[in-house]
């Protein structure tokens, strides 16, 4: 759903930069530790 989501900006042209599928990676990488990391502290 991101995927489209962020296919979509490049092809409008809202960002400032080429979308490539290493930033789309970066950013479920970030989203699934920064889970993990919150999931952890709660079940503490």
């Amino acid at each position: 759903m991101l995927g489209l989501a962020y296919a979509n900006l490049e092809r409008t042209g809202l960002l400032p930069f080429n979308a490539e599928i290493a930033h789309l990676v970066i950013l479920m990488a970030l989203t699934y530790l920064l889970g993990i990391l919150l999931g952890l502290r709660k079940y503490q």
